[in-house]
């Protein structure tokens, strides 16, 4: 039996949201005080303080 692992590195920032049911696939990085909406599928890194919704996440409001 052959078994491949592979290592996927996923970095949540301090304070970040992730809503219900929302995927992170990749080597991404979800940045400090943002928001990811519910059903979201992150495959790209998310800036800090931002919210990012949709397949695929992609950002639609800066927070500052």
């Amino acid at each position: 039996m052959n078994i491949l692992l592979i290592a996927i590195t996923v970095t949540v920032g301090e304070a970040a949201l992730v809503g219900v049911g929302a995927s992170v696939i990749q080597n991404c990085i979800i940045g400090a005080k943002s928001v990811v909406g519910a059903g979201a599928v992150v495959i790209n890194t998310i800036t800090p303080e931002t919210i990012a919704t949709g397949v695929p996440a992609r950002s639609k409001k800066i927070l500052k």
